[in-house]
């Protein structure tokens, strides 16, 4: 059986619309990777890796072909709700639970 933390400790909230998943991105990485779940002023966030540079909105892109490869679901059920400009982002996922976002970041 999985170990499933808090909701409270972890980077995301469900919603009516689906579960919103709040990130930190580090662009121009050398590898598209997850990194670790931190604690941060407002809320958890989960540090994503890009190897895109933060230019043209080309690490936003890779953002959502990332996520949209880790969660094996089409790329309009992933969009940046916040953040476009800035590390801290909130992503909405639709079509997921919170339990089956966590299975996958975890």
């Amino acid at each position: 059986m999985l170990f499933c933390p808090p909701l409270k400790d972890m980077p995301i909230k469900e919603t009516l619309d689906g579960v919103i998943l709040y990130i930190k991105v580090t662009p121009n990485a050398v590898k598209n990777k997850i990194g670790s779940i931190e604690a941060g002023q407002f809320h958890t966030t989960l540090k994503i890796f890009i190897q895109e540079p933060a230019v043209d909105g080309k690490a936003n892109k890779a953002v959502i072909h990332f996520l949209q490869n880790l969660f094996n679901c089409p790329k309009n059920a992933i969009s940046i709700q916040s953040g476009q400009l800035q590390r801290a982002k909130s992503v909405l996922i639709t079509g997921f639970n919170a339990k089956d976002i966590i299975k996958k970041i975890i």
